[in-house]
């Protein structure tokens, strides 16, 4: 993706970047990696910071500043699997509208993607896996490392 992103702090041991969305107004978000009952999978979570310090994935910002969260996402992704080369990262939106947003960005990405990472969904219909193609409809997102094998 080349578009510029948002600073970002790092925490947890890398499994959590947090960073200020700067548009119409200032929003904290973070971006954490979830571990996950199988080992070396991860659950990539978009959320903004409430003022109490919870976490909402369901918020709607139109703060105006898609491409530089998106981007910034991408950055922590790369981050996130420069230390944990052997990780897959698996990703969907709170809700369908985001789901579509993610493969829509997926898709506009997916030359430059594919250079370095491995990028597979789960079909809606069918609920299967397969590499990621434009012109499918998924629910769920995978993106590890060329070298990593997904099943």
């Amino acid at each position: 993706m080349d578009h510029p992103s948002y600073e970002l702090t790092v925490l947890k041991e890398a499994h959590r970047f947090d960073f200020v969305s700067i548009g119409w107004t200032a929003i904290h978000k973070a971006v954490i990696f979830f571990t996950t009952k199988a080992p070396g999978l991860y659950n990539l979570v978009l959320a903004d910071i409430l003022a109490d310090g919870e976490l909402d994935i369901y918020s709607v910002s139109d703060n105006g500043d898609m491409k530089f969260i998106l981007s910034t996402v991408h950055q922590t992704i790369i981050h996130f699997l420069t230390l944990n080369p052997k990780a897959v990262i698996w990703f969907t939106g709170s809700t369908e509208s985001r789901t579509r947003l993610y493969q829509i960005a997926i898709s506009s990405n997916l030359k430059a993607l594919e250079e370095n990472f491995n990028v597979f969904g789960i079909l809606k219909k069918e609920g299967s896996s397969e590499a990621f193609r434009k012109g499918s409809i998924y629910e769920h997102f995978f993106i590890c490392r060329k070298n990593v094998r997904f099943v």
